[in-house]
């Protein structure tokens, strides 16, 4: 008898089964062109290995050494297929799949993946959330002329959400279904591009090309959404919006000053809130201005410390202010009254002065007959802190505004706020994204549209995150089942990452003997027999011998 060969199995075969159950390698070789003769694989089982490689979360590799990965792995259970080699994953196959990945539409080629998910959960997207972070490069170089004729994006330097603006980034946006978080669309654009700049273009996708537009009744965002452009767009369409304002408009403060004034009503446990009527961009819109418990004690403890510091960087713009010249005096008028309305706390004292300078021809000290031959004015001004504005900025601690152009009566204060708070869907896809076990937080490709490609593999890693996630939750509810969960509880709505642990450690031993070849499993603990007897037979075959 030989010595056996161990493979690690976990719950990559989850995964996988759930890979072939969407038909993912069949999208992929139908939407690529044909692989050369001497390849010995399609472009559908390359792009299913990265994906695995992609959530097997702490074990992935990078991609460049996805062969050592895959050698440990039991490839024909995963694949369903014979004579499956890791020596065939090598970097040129996953180059060329890089290559063809682009060349047949990154977007297009994924929302065709993700809506066949959908089907498959029988999840129809009547809301859906949207957002977008950047992701930074590492690599001293980006070889964008070597590949002059393909159109791509533009790796640059901008504002950082990563807090790296050392490294030249890219903005990726994701369009997420409400219930699963299930990411339906995916935009990605160069790195120095806001989100003002992006939804525009992210709506009118949603509006006009994505299949399951007819379905969605709902937009849900944050405040970079909240623009004249967006709702219009959006009420124009026939959409309903919910999105957070942002406290830079007039309006918005002029709505928490006014609900200081009224009776807040409780919404639910550390919430309050009032309904107040606008009319924001000609759109008729209910705005929930909410006061939050928790915002308004984590606010409280850092005002002082703002307050100071922004009161000390005010004073010292006046006391340069005060040392500027200007033409005349009505200049220095205007002047002045630019700077005051940039001021937060400050508030200039009664002892205002703008007085004249002379200035002569020549430099120096001018002599007892010399005659001035123009004047110049500068304004001699104090300030002080205003308690009027302090008071009006404390007033608002904790406070943010809601709006929504659903003014049915079923859209109330909690169901508002908790639709609202479902944005949580599409930010959790974006830790997941960054998450440092999570195939890898970084990108070290060299060409742009090949980066591309990755993040819309990434962006299927997500995708199939979630969607296995719904899927045990689901089965676990409509069998009234539970496992124990953290902290030893017992819960029906574990997440992915702590059933993916729960599948650690479970591997395939292949013996040989006498030309005989003997297969056994590591036995399998009782919660993994629970998940695999209630999501079904084909799940059950793959962790049997």
């Amino acid at each position: 008898m030989s010595n056996p060969n161990i493979y690690k199995l976990d719950h990559l075969g989850l995964l996988a089964n759930f890979l072939h159950a969407i038909s993912f390698i069949s999208i992929i070789d139908t939407s690529l062109p044909k692989p050369k003769r001497k390849h010995k694989l399609t472009y559908g089982q390359l792009a299913f290995a990265m994906v695995l490689n992609g959530l097997d979360m702490g074990c992935g590799t990078p991609i460049y050494e996805i062969q050592k990965y895959l050698a440990n792995l039991p490839l024909n259970r995963l694949f369903k297929s014979k004579n499956i080699k890791a020596s065939y994953f090598n970097r040129d196959a996953i180059s060329r799949l890089l290559d063809e990945l682009h060349s047949a539409g990154l977007n297009q080629l994924y929302e065709t993946i993700a809506l066949t998910t959908l089907e498959k959960l029988n999840l129809l997207p009547k809301i859906i959330n949207l957002d977008s972070t950047s992701i930074h490069c590492h690599g001293t170089r980006y070889h964008k002329k070597m590949h002059e004729d393909i159109e791509s994006i533009n790796l640059t330097h901008g504002y950082s959400r990563d807090h790296r603006p050392d490294l030249p980034q890219l903005v990726h946006l994701l369009i997420c279904e409400n219930q699963a978080g299930i990411p339906i669309s995916m935009v990605t654009k160069s790195g120095n591009q806001t989100d003002k700049i992006l939804f525009p273009e992210a709506l009118k996708k949603i509006i006009q090309s994505l299949k399951a537009a007819a379905d969605v009744q709902c937009i849900v965002a944050d405040s970079a959404f909240y623009t004249r452009e967006n709702i219009v767009m959006t009420h124009q369409a026939g959409k309903h919006f919910v999105s957070r304002v942002p406290m830079t408009l007039t309006l918005a403060h002029e709505a928490c000053n006014k609900a200081n004034q009224l009776e807040l009503e409780e919404i639910k446990a550390g919430y309050q809130g009032v309904f107040i009527h606008s009319e924001y961009g000609g759109i008729p819109q209910k705005w929930l201005v909410v006061k939050s418990d928790q915002a308004h004690y984590a606010q409280s403890k850092t005002f002082e410390k703002n307050k100071s510091k922004t009161v000390q960087k005010e004073e010292k713009l006046l006391e340069k202010f005060t040392k500027e010249s200007f033409a005349c005096e009505s200049d220095a008028r205007k002047a002045l009254a630019a700077l005051t309305r940039s001021f937060k706390f400050l508030k200039l004292n009664d002892s205002l002065e703008i007085a004249p300078v002379k200035c002569y021809e020549k430099q120096g000290r001018p002599k007892n007959n010399d005659i001035p031959t123009h004047y110049k004015y500068k304004v001699n001004v104090t300030g002080s802190v205003s308690e009027e504005a302090v008071v009006k900025a404390s007033s608002e601690l904790g406070m943010f505004i809601i709006a929504t152009n659903d003014l049915s009566e079923e859209m109330d204060m909690l169901s508002l706020l908790d639709r609202y708070k479902s944005q949580e869907k599409v930010e959790s896809g974006f830790r997941l994204l960054k998450d440092p076990s999570f195939f890898a937080n970084s990108i070290y490709l060299h060409t742009p549209h090949r980066i591309e490609s990755l993040l819309m593999l990434k962006t299927v890693c997500i995708m199939v995150y979630c969607a296995v996630q719904h899927e045990i939750r689901t089965q676990l509810q409509r069998s009234g089942s539970q496992i124990r969960g953290h902290c030893n509880k017992l819960t029906n709505k574990p997440t992915a990452k702590y059933v993916f642990k729960l599948f650690r450690h479970i591997s395939l031993i292949q013996t040989r003997n006498n030309n005989a070849i003997k297969q056994q499993l590591t036995k399998l603990p009782k919660e993994v027999n629970l998940i695999l007897k209630i999501l079904g037979e084909d799940y059950l075959a793959m962790y049997q011998v």
